[in-house]
């Protein structure tokens, strides 16, 4: 069973050829800033409507209807309730936005012990120490993060550890450019096998054999091929097989979420084709609509004339 740690960087080098190494794993500013000024807008937006901000009357504005006229309504909810509530959600938003910024995790190597100290978003920290010697391995693997309304794609490589608190992260990137052979340095610097997660499990590889092919690999018996041919192939797959080759095709495949989007498409493009075959009926629907709106009788002190 593997384990894996939540770092908190999204851009992280640890450089472990100094003496006495140290590095910090927090949220960067330019990650949680947006966050907090959009909670602090919805905080604003809130105090500034309960503050009677968006009620405010323009006495040169002639009313439609006379003030005796109109009846007095009292809403299920009070108004100011929405205002509370989003005054709540900014709030809470910039609390949490501060909160992952004091949250930290700090990591000391000195060539044989790493030290780590975790501190919560209280003040509390804790420090643990581990020798160098009880790691597994140089780890690389691929978490998803939400970035927005997208979902992006963030590279580690981490001293492994079957305890997840004593996991060390050594590169963080968003980018898998150079990813390899950083995984493949610090294997080499710390003299650990380099691992990764399968399906069957944690595989690791002598840092001696980083540099060879699959096909390498296989030639000195490193990998062992297991596939069965006659094996029952998943009902998505389509299996052909040609002269040179046996080709795998992935079926088309419908599930709920092909279907509601067929669907939205298909009634999106229905009325955006109703529109465009009546374009002249509205557009004189249109300035019609106009017209009535700048002919609407009024009297000389700006109310609806009784019919």
């Amino acid at each position: 069973m593997t384990f894996a740690a939540n770092h908190l960087s999204h851009k992280l080098d640890f450089n472990l050829k100094k003496p006495l190494a140290k590095i910090s794993d927090r949220t960067s500013w330019s990650f949680l800033l947006p966050w907090i000024v959009f909670g602090t807008l919805l905080f604003l937006l809130g105090l500034y409507e309960m503050l009677h901000g968006f009620r405010y009357t323009n006495p040169s504005v002639a009313e439609i209807i006379p003030a005796e006229d109109v009846s007095h309504f009292e809403p299920f909810i009070n108004p100011i309730f929405f205002d509370v509530i989003f005054m709540l959600l900014g709030l809470g938003m910039i609390v949490a936005g501060v909160a992952s910024y004091l949250r930290y995790f700090k990591f000391i190597f000195d060539g044989k012990t790493i030290t780590i100290i975790r501190r919560s978003a209280l003040g509390k920290k804790i420090a643990i120490k581990e020798k160098l010697k009880n790691y597994l391995g140089v780890r690389f693997r691929i978490v998803f993060y939400q970035c927005g309304l997208m979902t992006c794609n963030k590279y580690i490589v981490e001293l492994y550890h079957k305890d997840a608190d004593k996991i060390v992260p050594l590169y963080i990137s968003t980018s898998s450019s150079g990813v390899r052979r950083k995984w493949k340095e610090y294997a080499r610097l710390l003299n650990l096998p380099a691992v990764i997660n399968t399906d069957e499990g944690l595989m690791a590889r002598d840092i001696k054999h980083l540099d060879k092919s699959v096909k390498e690999m296989a030639n000195i018996g490193l990998v062992a091929d297991n596939f069965d041919t006659y094996e029952k192939l998943p009902e998505s797959l389509r299996y052909v097989r040609r002269k040179d080759k046996i080709v795998l095709k992935r079926k088309n495949i419908w599930d709920v979420y092909n279907i509601i989007a067929w669907i939205t498409l298909v009634a999106f493009g229905s009325i955006v084709g109703f529109i465009a075959l009546n374009a002249d009926t509205f557009k004189q629907n249109f300035q019609l609509f106009l017209t009535h709106c700048a002919h609407f009788p009024v009297d000389d002190n700006g109310y609806v004339p009784s019919t």
